[in-house]
Formats: C-alpha cells, sequence, structure tokens
C-alpha cells in the first residue's frame, strides 16, 4: 500500500490526508469545487509544457482529446500555440472544438500524418503530443515533426509498447523525444493560480458532479466510453 510521510492509505475518496506545508495553495473562494478539483491533472500538463518551451505561433498536434490531451490543448492554447488535435471519436473531437482547438483532424479519415502536414505547409509540426499511448500513436508522432520538432510521450500505454525508431532519423531530423510523469509543488501553484485567476477554464471537461453515497454510479459514468471528467463530492 502506497506511504505519504509514514501514513499508509490510497488517498482517493478519503476524507482528510496529510500534507506538507509547500503542497497547500489558497484558490478563489468564488471557483467551484469541481474545477479546483482538476488542479492535479492540469499541474501534470504543466509539468510536461515546461519540458517542451513552446513558444508563439508554434504548431502542437494533440493525439487524443479524452481529459489529458484536452488539459494539454487548454494550456498549449494559454502558451499562443497553434493547437490541431487528432481524434477519431466523433463526440471528442466536438469537445476539442469547444475548449478552442484551432484544427482538427479526423484521424479515422484519411492519414493523419498527411493532414498534419497539409495544414502546416509540408513542414510537419514543432511538437506532438501523445494523449493516448500506442504503438501505432507513436509512430504517427515522429512522421509529423518538422525538423527539430519535439515528441512528447505524455500518455503511458498499457501494455507497455517498444519505441520502434530509425536512429538515423533522430539524427537527420534532430528530434528530440520527452517523457514526463507527474507534477511537483510549483506545478501546482501555478496550476492553483490558473484556475483561481479564471484563466484555464476546465468546465466544459466536467461531465457530471455526483454525491459519494453515488460513487458506483460516477465510477461507472468515468469508465464509459467516451466519457471526460466525473467529480465526486463528500458533501
Amino acid at each position: 500500500m502506497p506511504q505519504y510521510e509514514g501514513i499508509p492509505g490510497m488517498w482517493g475518496f478519503s476524507e482528510y490526508r496529510v500534507l506538507n506545508e509547500n503542497e497547500i495553495f489558497k484558490v478563489s473562494g468564488d471557483v467551484p469545487f469541481e474545477q479546483l478539483a482538476l488542479a492535479e491533472p492540469l499541474a501534470c500538463v504543466i509539468h510536461s509544457m515546461k519540458k517542451m518551451d513552446i513558444k508563439l505561433a508554434d504548431d502542437v498536434v494533440i493525439i487524443g482529446a479524452g481529459a489529458m490531451g484536452l488539459l494539454n490543448l487548454l494550456v498549449a492554447s494559454l502558451l499562443g500555440a497553434r493547437t490541431i488535435v487528432s481524434e477519431i471519436d466523433p463526440q471528442r473531437m466536438e469537445k476539442a472544438r469547444e475548449m478552442g482547438a484551432n484544427a482538427i483532424i479526423e484521424a479515422a479519415d484519411g492519414d493523419p500524418v498527411e493532414q498534419v502536414k497539409a495544414l502546416t505547409e509540408g513542414r510537419g509540426a514543432n511538437f506532438v503530443i501523445a494523449a493516448f499511448g500506442s504503438g501505432k500513436v507513436n509512430e504517427q508522432a515522429l512522421k509529423m515533426l518538422d525538423k527539430g520538432g519535439k515528441f512528447m510521450l505524455f500518455a503511458a500505454a498499457y501494455p507497455s509498447t517498444p519505441l520502434n525508431v530509425d536512429s538515423n532519423l533522430i539524427h537527420h531530423k534532430e528530434f528530440v523525444i520527452l517523457g514526463t510523469s507527474g507534477k511537483d509543488p510549483e506545478d501546482l501553484r501555478v496550476a492553483a493560480k490558473l484556475l483561481s485567476r479564471g484563466m484555464a477554464n476546465v468546465a466544459p471537461m466536467i461531465q457530471a458532479v455526483i454525491p459519494f453515497k453515488d460513487i458506483e454510479k460516477a465510477l461507472d459514468l468515468a469508465v464509459a466510453p467516451g466519457s471526460f471528467r466525473v467529480v465526486v463530492r463528500m458533501d
């Protein structure tokens, strides 16, 4: 069982948790609880974005428009990037449009790589973020990159899949392959500020807010195909 500072517990759905003082941040009382509940996944995206160093007007492809893909879309947009979302599910494509994606690639309709090239005058993207873990996604991502582009392995793949890549391709194209996992207190601080100031609108991602007494319903909804974020309240 996981432990935190010697205290055992899974933490999820618990009423209390012991934290260090540098992991607690003041937030605005005007922001609904269900939005503040997304501070942790938002912080994970911020942690990843700092590694990529996205600049204004960079082309950023996000593969997958589930909850984490949408948060990547949100933060990349805040950084001034042109966001291109590749997805096969119509409901998730529509949600990405609602959250401000500059372009949507219907991955089931034609070659996603060629669609990215068409959107970038043949160059490819500056960044590709794999918000869904699979060997096929990894293969597509590397083909979508412009010279000197960065590929971020944001999502883990289950089962784990090897990253098959021609080393000469990395050499000649000067690609950078990055990984990310988790966040640090500074990332949480930034996430809390963005939510408190209304700079990161996560409201469209919240599919339902369900009381703890109906947690079984909440879990069933959360694992249903096409779901986004389900928040469970203790009160």
